[in-house]
């Protein structure tokens, strides 16, 4: 089954009108900060020009102690404006596999938020199928916290959607729709509608919605020192 994605413009892979602007929703977690109710759009875009401005400063540092030629790699915290602007990202506050709340992990290849209990199970995977990474007490790059604002759950949990890789669509489309679904994993597996949230980061589709957004956030940091990132909304 050939994937369904649309084209990809400068605001995210498969943009929907709802996950490609920043999100407004308020932060409301348990040590988080809080968006005032009465004016959500502009502390939004406040909190995007400081991670903006991180990200920049970061960018900088990564420049002056990366070595290419020894192949090392500067990685540092997950900033801390970028860490709330994450959080606010639609469907963030939940883990894209489990619905369970606050997740704290990140399964970079896809830009998603998940849980620790899922973080292992993305873990098993293998790193060619998904990186695993916490967003509190590990080191990143500038590019993979890029890749994360690029991506969130809502994104890609509306692209498996769409892609009958959630148990929902999977029930709802019927027999054909699950025969078409087998070519993604091969003659020796199947899925079903109990392992395709499971196995459905094995899957062709899968594959595809990983390659694009590496893809998209390769092109936004193509000249990132004189194209600096100006974040989703712009």
């Amino acid at each position: 089954m050939a994937p369904s994605i649309r084209d990809i413009p400068n605001g995210g892979v498969d943009d929907d009108s709802e996950s490609s602007q920043l999100s407004t929703t308020r932060i409301d977690g348990p040590g988080k900060p809080t968006l005032p109710a009465d004016e959500p759009l502009k502390e939004t875009t406040s909190l995007a020009s400081r991670s903006c401005a991180e990200l920049e400063e970061m960018l900088e540092r990564c420049n002056r102690h990366s070595n290419h030629e020894t192949g090392t790699i500067y990685r540092e915290p997950f900033p801390v404006a970028c860490k709330a602007l994450l959080h606010s990202l639609p469907g963030n506050w939940n883990c894209i596999d489990c619905n369970a709340r606050d997740p704290e992990w990140a399964a970079i290849s896809y830009g998603a938020m998940v849980c620790i209990k899922c973080s292992g199970r993305h873990r098993s995977l293998g790193v060619a199928v998904s990186q695993v990474r916490s967003v509190s007490m590990d080191h990143w790059t500038h590019r993979e916290v890029v890749l994360m604002l690029e991506g969130g759950n809502a994104q890609v949990g509306g692209f498996f959607a769409r892609n009958c890789l959630t148990k929902k669509e999977f029930e709802k489309r019927g027999e054909i729709r699950r025969e078409q679904q087998q070519n993604h994993l091969g003659r020796n597996s199947s899925l079903t509608a109990d392992n395709v949230e499971s196995l459905r980061y094995k899957t062709k589709a899968a594959a595809f919605y990983k390659s694009q957004l590496e893809a998209h956030v390769g092109r936004l940091l193509e000249d990132p020192v004189g194209k600096p990132y100006q974040g989703r909304s712009r």
